[in-house]
C-alpha cells in the first residue's frame, strides 16, 4: 500500500529514524480500539483528557465508558506512546498526537474507503 510506504520510508521518517516497521503498523491497526484512538487524536489535533478519548471511543463503539477507560489506560495507549503514534502524560492522563498520528489516520481512511 502506497501510504504504509510512505508513511515508514519518507525523508522525515529517515531523517528522525523511524522505527516503525510494516509489522508494527499492521500490529498497531488490529485493534478497532486503537484506530478509533489514532482518528480521535487526529481529528481533534491537541490535547485531550484520557476520559474524553474513552468517551468518544464509546460513543463510536457503544461500549461502557469505564471499561474503555481500563483497555485504553492499561493496553491500547501503552502500545501507541510506545511507537511514538501519541504522547501520553501518566500522571495527568492527557493524551496529545505523535509524529505517525495523521500518517496512520490517512491508512485507516484509505483502508475503509477500500473496504467500503
Amino acid at each position: 500500500m502506497k501510504i504504509l510506504r510512505n508513511l515508514l520510508y519518507t525523508p522525515d521518517s529517515q531523517e528522525n529514524d523511524c522505527t516503525l516497521t510494516e509489522d508494527d503498523v499492521y500490529s498497531v491497526l488490529s485493534s478497532s480500539r486503537r484506530r478509533a484512538v489514532i482518528d480521535i487524536i487526529n481529528d481533534n489535533q491537541g490535547e485531550m483528557a484520557l476520559r474524553e478519548v474513552a468517551s468518544a471511543v464509546g460513543d463510536r463503539d457503544g461500549a461502557d465508558v469505564e471499561t474503555i477507560y481500563v483497555s485504553l489506560y492499561q493496553s491500547h495507549l501503552p502500545i501507541l506512546a510506545k511507537h511514538d503514534i501519541i504522547t501520553w502524560d501518566r500522571e495527568d492522563n492527557v493524551v496529545s498526537s505523535g509524529p505517525y498520528v495523521g500518517q496512520l489516520a490517512e491508512v485507516i481512511d484509505a483502508t475503509t474507503r477500500v473496504l467500503a
